[in-house]
């Protein structure tokens, strides 16, 4: 019986006959429960049946009677476990000597003769520890480390003079006493503590804690870990090195503290170099790059602050780590080393442990820096997909030359962006841990990359979203490669936590002549493009955003005569259509409809949607939506005079935004005698994104002369709702199309609850009045249908909330 558990099993009953003897306290014996059971899963880990079967027994009785206390038959039943606990306790606690005892607790983990032993100093108290060996056992069995748990320092100290561990467990509570045994250790066996990682680990956040690990030069600290971390780590931290050793140059006038700290450093496996004096240094430093210089502050001639500044002006020694050993007490001179360039100010004397700790940390740093700068200046990463800025920067360069009469062929020539997005992105970043999904991730991008040839620039996006700079001639060998891609996805299943899936991919295309010289505006139109691809059931292709049939020749020069002449009573026709209310409060609000009239049959009546693309083309939609908006002006005036208080949402485009719509709204503003509020500029959100950072502040002079805004969506999109709160509209109006009654539709609608706190939300286009109960089920405030109110030249209509059948 170790002889540690014996003395916990002790101090418990001696704790448990003291609340028997006196008044019983609850809390107390709330207490003693929890060690009770700590000490039978402790007896239990080292395999001690008996114990671990009373001491379970014990504290479940303390369970029972916590509360009142034990009755007559109660505290019969302790004094009866009492008296088999103490029994078992000196039936085994005199049979071994002390090192017959630590050899058995040692014996007690059955290790295997090919494994690597790890030690870990453990808490009595099982309840603070930060994990149960038991289960990190396990764990580094399955990485082929054998566990060995102590429970005192002097049960270690003599397993570590028998074997040399691959690393240190130990509590961060415990570090003080770990420390005071490593160098205790090292007068006996020198270099055996540098050569042993040292993990410390805390069952919860802690500051002092993680201050406590750091003082006792801890290797690794973890806070809450699992027991997979912490065989990562040790997996990693006693890994042999296959990179090459750590070089250190030593500047120290004093040669026997040079000598000193070489033989600490070698004993790490360090390469060393010293040198008495500023001027040997600087000569060493022609013949070695030294990973990190340790500087003594005094010393004749230049000292340690003259030559560390005269280092820092050498453009290959910015990134050199200098650390300054010195004996100096005072503040003032460890500020001025550190001002100067230092990296870090020990002083003497030092333990062995800790400096070579202090070194090789720093190092380890340094490298990983210098590794992760040299990586960051290739344009591909280690799996051949492009880094993002490089992607970027190669995007905006191609989207500079839109000029479409000069095409080639050549390498970096891109033609076409495809965006791709994987259908299932949402479910499966919501089912998968990070490392299922980084493992899901490599396979997609593999797949990819096969069905794309050398000339092309691959790049993730995250969330499974990419974007693919395409170098092709002609649409048909996009549209191919779009095809290639969809069915190097869909063609055969992914392993998706043990299971076979089939995933499925959205292709957008957008050519480079859409672009407009920019590189966020293609991204964007390619991510609406794919995004509609989903809309419209996913693992399809789109090309371009508006996939709308191209009208006749004919049709179009009558519409090109329109917009040339326009606008005139002749050819332009306004109507208002009700916004009627479901949920929200009764408000006498009009969406205004201006529509082009033709003299043939086709078109007779043009609405938004047949002109607005040709409108903007020609240039006209500017002056389609000033008279818009002064038309609406005039009706609000016109309904003031008869008393009446109407609201005008009146449609704009983002390119009449930028053009400075905001000068006629203001001039007509000053006339007075109107409500700014009454007018509500609608604008689609799609336009929005292609210039976000100049329509928001466009929107902002409007925001300003008190205008209200609307925001117009038809297409679900990321982060929906982010980008709605930023533009801080007055109302925005939601397609019905997004708004069914499936787990899709109550996720969107759910999404917008952040919204809905800040403006009412409007359903447009809904078809037949079938509609309205699913809109009143997603709380929608406002209806705009056909069915409910058609368009019309007149302001008369009797708002008043709709009534369904429920």
């Amino acid at each position: 019986m170790s002889e540690s558990l014996a003395n916990v099993a002790r101090d418990q009953l001696r704790a448990l006959a003291t609340l028997l003897k006196n008044e019983w306290v609850s809390k107390e014996a709330q207490v003693l429960v929890k060690q009770f059971g700590a000490l039978a899963e402790l007896a239990s880990e080292h395999q001690f049946t008996e114990l671990s079967t009373l001491a379970r027994a014990l504290s479940a009785s303390v369970l029972l009677y916590m509360k009142k206390g034990p009755d007559a038959q109660g505290r019969e039943r302790f004094m009866d476990l009492g008296r088999k606990v103490n029994a078992l306790l000196l039936k085994d606690g005199g049979l071994k000597t002390k090192s017959e005892k630590q050899a058995a607790i040692i014996a007690e983990a059955a290790p295997r003769s090919d494994y690597r032993d790890v030690f870990m100093l453990v808490d009595h108290d099982l309840a603070q520890s930060a994990v149960v060996p038991r289960e990190l056992r396990t764990a580094l069995a399955a990485r082929r480390f054998n566990l060995h748990a102590f429970f005192d320092g002097d049960a270690l100290t003599e397993a570590l003079s028998q074997t040399t561990p691959a690393a240190l467990i130990c509590e961060a509570a415990l570090m003080p006493a770990m420390s005071e045994l490593l160098d205790g250790i090292e007068k006996q066996q020198p270099g055996l503590s540098m050569r042993v990682p040292l993990v410390a680990i805390n069952r919860q956040v802690s500051a002092a804690r993680r201050l406590t690990a750091a003082l006792g030069w801890a290797d690794a600290y973890l806070e809450n870990p699992n027991e997979t971390q912490i065989a990562e780590i040790i997996t990693e931290l006693s890994a042999p090195r296959e990179e090459a050793p750590y070089q250190v140059l030593i500047v120290d006038d004093d040669r026997q503290q040079a000598m000193f700290c070489s033989s600490v450093l070698k004993r790490k496996g360090m390469e060393v170099k010293s040198a008495l004096s500023a001027e040997e240094a600087l000569v060493a430093l022609t013949s070695m790059r030294p990973d990190l210089v340790l500087m003594d502050l005094y010393m004749p001639g230049l000292n340690g602050l003259e030559l560390t500044a005269i280092l820092r002006q050498r453009s290959d020694s910015l990134l050199l780590p200098i650390v300054f050993l010195s004996g100096e007490q005072d503040a003032q001179k460890r500020f001025d080393a550190l001002n100067i360039g230092g990296d870090d100010y020990l002083t003497k004397p030092i333990r062995p442990r800790h400096l070579a700790t202090a070194v090789a940390s720093r190092i380890k740093r340094v490298r990983a820096l210098r590794a992760q700068l040299s990586e960051a200046r290739l344009p591909v990463d280690s799996t051949g997909l492009y880094r993002r800025p490089a992607f970027l920067d190669l995007l905006q360069q191609q989207a500079e030359r839109v000029n479409s009469a000069v095409q080639t062929d050549q390498v970096g020539e891109g033609q076409a962006l495809l965006y791709l997005l994987v259908d299932q992105a949402d479910g499966i970043l919501a089912e998968l841990g990070m490392f299922a999904q980084n493992t899901l991730e490599q396979e997609l991008s593999a797949r990819l990359s096969e069905a794309c040839e050398t000339r092309d620039a691959l790049t993730s996006l995250g969330n499974y979203e990419y974007a693919l700079l395409a170098n092709r001639t002609d649409a048909e060998r996009i549209q191919q490669l779009a095809e290639s891609l969809r069915l190097a996805i869909c063609a055969r299943p992914f392993q998706i936590k043990s299971e076979e899936t089939l995933l499925s991919l959205s292709v957008g295309v957008i050519e480079r002549s859409d672009a407009k010289q920019s590189a966020e505006r293609w991204l964007t139109l390619g991510q609406m493009s794919a995004q509609h691809a989903q809309n419209r059931g996913g693992n399809r292709i789109e090309r371009g955003l508006h996939s709308t049939p191209r009208a006749a020749p004919a049709r179009i020069k009558v519409i090109e005569s329109l917009l040339s002449e326009t606008p005139s009573r002749n050819n332009t026709l306004i109507e208002y259509q009700p916004i009627v209310p479901l949920r929200g409060p009764v408000l006498a609000q009009y969406a205004q409809l201006l529509r082009l009239r033709g003299n043939t049959l086709t078109t007779s009546m043009l609405t938004r949607a047949d002109y607005a693309e040709l409108a903007e083309r020609l240039g006209a939609a500017n002056k389609l939506d000033r008279f818009a908006v002064q038309q609406a002006l005039q009706a609000i005036r016109d309904s003031e005079r008869y008393g009446s208080d109407n609201r005008m949402f009146v449609r704009c485009s983002t390119v009449s935004l930028l053009s400075d719509l905001a000068v006629p709204i203001k001039n007509e503003l000053a006339m007075g005698s109107i409500d700014a509020q009454q007018l509500v500029l609608e604008l689609d959100l799609h336009e929005l994104e292609l210039d976000m950072a100049a329509s928001s502040k466009k929107l902002e002079q409007l925001r300003a002369m008190g205008v209200s805004l609307c925001i117009n969506v038809s297409i679900k999109r990321p982060r929906l709702a982010n980008m709605l709160q930023k533009l801080k509209p007055n109302a925005v109006k939601l397609h019905s199309a997004l708004l069914s009654q499936t787990p899709e539709g109550h996720e969107f609608i759910a999404s917008l609850q952040g919204v809905r706190e800040l403006c009412p939300l409007i359903a447009i286009q809904a078809k037949s009045a079938d509609h309205l109960p699913g809109l009143w089920q997603h709380r929608l405030d406002y209806v705009q249908a056909d069915f409910l109110g058609a368009p019309r030249a007149q302001l008369d209509f009797p708002f008043a909330p709709v009534k369904f059948a429920s």
